[in-house]
């Protein structure tokens, strides 16, 4: 293991623990005439970890040692991979708009999601807050009676003490209080904040390096990476000198809101956001930046995706917007192109994670890309997302 600079008292029992039980600590630090601070662990890497003070603690004894354990991986045999998908859908496209192309993923609904709200429509609604834990999960408390929350992996959470991303997709089922929310930080330059409490915010990761970075890697030094990546080559495309806050400059959300960024994409998204909405079976999109396929994204029911698809455009754009100027692929993309990347993913190494009260995830990686399954725990055999990845993107 590797430490950081600064080595409080305990932090080598703090990352034995670490290490043992794969979850995130919270240590308290108490010095004469200080006032008592959080000591946050969390791992960056397979063999490295990173402890960062945090804000004054007012109850020691409430935040003397957390440790939020996560749902280790259980390897499928292969008879319960996920199988071929090829015949599930149909694509049309291509749509494009300069470096951006597009194809729709057509399919049947495989659940009724009419009472499943999304991030933003819960955001603001009685009975539904989402809180900032000081660790790499977040706590979401829906007290809905009658509606579900779905937060999607990729989903941006403004506030709390830092900016978070979602790593996984989690369903807060109606009713089910508090539910954990593993998450990575997109804004390095800050940990604190008024009350811990996330705000609505429109984003969704618009870069394939940091939807890698926290899908597969699992990795928060490459995220913060990924992110002064994604703020640099912005600033250069848009023709400004910076797209960072004066306030905190690490803070993706800032960048994503900052007007040029704006301007930009919507030069995207104008031609293209009507795309698909007068046929009703639509389920799903594909996204490719510069000739090379990025994502394939398809959800549990048209109607879900349809709540989904302005921020969904918005990212690629944005996507599209800091890839401008960089070398493209020599052949056109069609179809069949589409068809060959989903079927890439058969014959992959399966794993299972079940989540308490908020869905199983099912991942198979392939040579060439990773397949993220999403099922509700209550509704074996009905998924709400597959998410593919290309591992590279320079995959065809």
């Amino acid at each position: 293991m590797r430490f950081s600079k600064a080595i409080y008292p305990g932090a080598v029992v703090l990352a034995m623990l670490l290490g043992a039980t794969g979850g995130v600590i919270r240590h308290v630090i108490q010095q004469p005439d200080r006032p008592a601070r959080g000591l946050r662990a969390f791992p960056v890497a397979a063999n490295a970890v990173v402890f960062e003070e945090v804000e004054p603690i007012a109850s020691i004894e409430n935040a003397v040692m957390r440790i939020d354990p996560e749902p280790q991986p259980v390897v499928l045999p292969p008879a319960e991979a996920i199988a071929s998908l090829k015949a599930d859908y149909r694509f049309s496209g291509p749509y494009a708009h300069e470096n951006l192309t597009l194809f729709l993923v057509h399919g049947e609904d495989q659940l009724d999601t009419s009472r499943l709200l999304t991030l933003e429509e819960a955001m603001g609604r009685p009975g539904f807050n989402v809180r900032d834990l000081h660790s790499h999960n977040l706590a979401l408390e829906n007290r809905s009676g009658s509606e579900s929350v779905v937060v999607f992996a990729g989903d941006v959470l403004e506030g709390g003490y830092q900016d978070r991303v979602a790593r996984y997709d989690v369903i807060a089922a109606a009713g089910s209080g508090r539910v954990t929310v593993p998450a990575f930080c997109v804004e390095k330059t800050r940990s604190s904040g008024p009350e811990g409490n996330f705000r609505s915010n429109p984003d969704q990761l618009a870069s394939h390096r940091l939807r890698l970075a926290s899908r597969l890697q699992a990795d928060q030094a490459e995220v913060w990476n990924a992110v002064n990546q994604l703020q640099t080559s912005l600033a250069a495309n848009t023709g400004v000198a910076t797209v960072r806050s004066p306030q905190s400059q690490a803070q993706l959300t800032y960048s994503l809101q900052h007007q040029a960024v704006r301007d930009a994409a919507e030069r995207y998204t104008r031609g293209l956001e009507s795309i698909g909405t007068d046929e009703s079976d639509v389920i799903g999109y594909v996204l490719a930046v510069n000739g090379r396929i990025r994502a394939v994204d398809v959800y549990g029911s048209s109607g879900l995706f349809r709540k989904v698809w302005p921020k969904l455009l918005r990212a690629a754009a944005i996507e599209a917007v800091a890839e401008r100027g960089r070398p493209t692929a020599d052949s056109d993309l069609g179809t069949e192109e589409v068809r060959h990347f989903v079927a890439s993913i058969e014959g992959g190494r399966a794993t299972r994670r079940d989540f308490v009260n908020s869905g199983r995830l099912t991942t198979q990686e392939s040579v060439h890309a990773v397949l993220f399954e999403t099922r509700q725990a209550s509704a074996e055999g009905a998924w709400i997302r597959r998410n593919y990845l290309a591992k590279s993107d320079v995959v065809r």
